[in-house]
């Protein structure tokens, strides 16, 4: 029984999230989402249950594309890069300050407080680096500003 299970679980997330969803434009796994019965371009359209929830009460769904929250076009030129944890937090717009602390018997973390999100200006972190004739970029986070 827990064999089959955990077979199960595996085979799930072998196939991966490759449903996207045609309200939100986040991507799910397959038991995430209901298949739309219209006729498409690739005769293969999903909506997420959040989605399909605010549809059935005729309401807009708060994340959908139609209220401006779709992710910028990323240039093909970054397309192929794959940044570390250091130029992700050096060109981030947002930087999220938040305690995490571990919750009751399970072990598990969550967060413990306020979570403050300070906003940054990634041409002015940009141009503040210096750069050696080594091509090293010298880098000091704080912890405050």
């Amino acid at each position: 029984m827990l064999q089959t299970q955990v077979q199960i679980f595996n085979d799930l997330l072998n196939r991966g999230d490759d449903f996207v969803c045609t309200s939100c434009q986040q991507t799910f796994y397959q038991h995430s989402v209901y298949t739309v019965s219209r006729e498409s371009v690739s005769n293969s359209e999903w909506i997420c249950i959040t989605c399909y929830n605010h549809i059935s009460d005729k309401r807009m769904p708060p994340m959908a594309v139609a209220n401006g929250f779709l992710l910028p076009h990323l240039p093909d030129s970054l397309s192929s890069l794959s940044p570390s944890e250091t130029e992700e937090r050096c060109t981030a717009l947002r930087i999220p300050f938040m305690q995490l602390k571990q919750l009751g018997i399970g072990k598990q973390f969550g967060i413990y407080g306020n979570t403050v999100n300070v906003p940054m200006n990634p041409s002015s972190v940009v141009s503040m680096l210096r750069f050696e004739q080594t091509e090293t970029i010298h880098l000091q986070f704080k912890r405050s500003l």
